[in-house]
């Protein structure tokens, strides 16, 4: 499992692709993912720190964490699955309650959220082989 950051995170309302870029923590290899619009704004809205009067959706998971005494203690980009729509990513949330340890199935556009809402970021990994088989 390789720590990443997030270096780079392209909205364009032109396009129904947005990209967020990973890069390498201690090196330099880089990991593209394209995701939708509302998950880049969500991802946007995390690093600038914006907050709502209102929680929204991102906001609501660490609602939920912090209301059940948790800690998210990373997000990893697990897989890359290829299907009919090409190469899918897969990831999950490390979630730390007491002494127990819970591995959630999410999107990598919606765990890189989650990530981003908090100062500092949760740290964000990604595993050796999908590097090997998507990094740049």
């Amino acid at each position: 499992m390789v720590e990443m950051e997030l270096t780079k995170l392209v909205i364009s309302e032109q396009s129904d692709s947005q990209k967020v870029v990973l890069k390498e923590k201690n090196g330099t290899r880089k990991l593209s993912i394209l995701i939708g619009i509302q998950e880049a704004l969500a991802i946007s809205r995390g690093l600038n720190q914006e907050r709502f009067a209102r929680p929204l959706t991102h906001d609501l998971i660490w609602n939920i964490l912090n209301g059940m005494d948790a800690e998210l203690e990373k997000v990893v980009v697990s897989d890359l699955r290829e299907s009919e729509l090409g190469g899918v990513f897969y990831a999950t949330l490390h979630v730390l309650q007491g002494e127990r340890s819970y591995e959630i199935d999410c999107r990598p556009s919606d765990a890189i959220s989650v990530a981003v809402q908090v100062d500092p970021p949760t740290p964000i990994f990604v595993e050796e082989h999908v590097l090997e088989l998507a990094g740049e």
